[in-house]
């Protein structure tokens, strides 16, 4: 009798441990593939347009650890209102599996902040844009070199912060 629960237990883990593999493996291929990249991607713009449009013109960086998206453009439907020449984001892909986006430094060279962005929420009502975001997002460095806030001065800010439904702890340094 105990040898059949042995059998069977050895079966078990095995059968367990080849989907544990399988799974393992296909989310690799998932983000090692264009198409998975190109996913993480639009999920990741996607959720900073809101209701807009973001559109970026090419990715390159060691995937899937490091991603350098140039000439991004968010707009909504009044027309743009971010742009930025180019952003480095190096994050742990992992770390979503768990609920959260955990971005271990975020650089955002000439960014252009052209006015506030319109929700459809605002569009219909007074109320501000949703500061929810879909995924608690982790930050533990933000650099912003040559950014300008609408037609102000040149600006670069330094920073890091934690963004969740329960937690809100943001630092940022202005230079000017």
């Amino acid at each position: 009798m105990r040898e059949l629960w042995r059998k069977r237990l050895r079966r078990g883990g095995t059968i367990g441990g080849l989907a544990v593999a399988a799974f393992l493996l296909a989310a690799v291929i998932v983000f090692v593939s264009p198409i998975g990249r190109g996913l993480v991607i639009s999920g990741l713009l996607d959720a900073i347009a809101g209701d807009g449009t973001a559109r970026y013109e090419a990715v390159s960086g060691r995937w899937p650890g490091t991603l350098q998206l140039s000439k991004i453009t968010i707009a909504d439907k009044e027309g743009p209102w971010l742009t930025v020449e180019r952003a480095t984001l190096d994050w742990r892909p992992l770390a979503l599996l768990t609920g959260r986006l955990h971005v271990t430094r975020l650089a955002l060279d000439k960014p252009v902040l052209l006015r506030q962005p319109k929700s459809a929420e605002q569009s219909s009502s007074s109320g501000g844009l949703s500061t929810e975001p879909p995924v608690a997002i982790a930050l533990d460095a933000l650099t912003v070199t040559d950014g300008v806030l609408r037609d102000a001065a040149p600006i670069r800010f330094e920073g890091r912060g934690t963004l969740s439904w329960t937690k809100r702890q943001i630092a940022l340094t202005a230079h000017q």
